[in-house]
């Protein structure tokens, strides 16, 4: 039964790369960070070219640790949900957060297919 589950998988797979459709991207390029400063920066391409169509992109922050919105972005709390508080009193803020996104959708109209992200 595995085995036969496995088989189909695989040629569910197959089939639905047969039927992707191959266009282009092309990321406007980035000057490569010289100075200190530029190696310290987030860099990233300001405009992306899709199917030829030129669509304006970037890099914004959204949170970064001790951010405040509804609580601290990044504060540690102990089990009770009360904040970790350091020797001096100071809240204790994690610089080591995984990752925060909020990410665009956007459609792409090429032809008579419509393509989203």
């Amino acid at each position: 039964m595995q085995r036969e589950l496995i088989v189909l998988a695989r040629a569910a797979a197959v089939g639905g790369l047969a039927q992707a459709q191959a266009g282009t991207i092309d990321f406007q390029a980035v000057a490569a960070a010289t100075t200190d400063a530029e190696k310290r920066q987030v860099r990233v391409s300001p405009q992306v070219e899709v199917d030829g169509k030129s669509i304006e992109i970037g890099y914004h922050t959204i949170l970064r640790s001790g951010y405040k919105k509804a609580e601290t972005y990044g504060q540690i709390l102990d089990e009770d949900g009360d904040p970790v508080v350091a020797e001096d009193g100071s809240p204790v803020i994690s610089n080591a957060s995984d990752f925060a996104s909020l990410c665009r959708s956007f459609s792409i109209r090429t032809g008579n297919r419509i393509r989203t992200s």
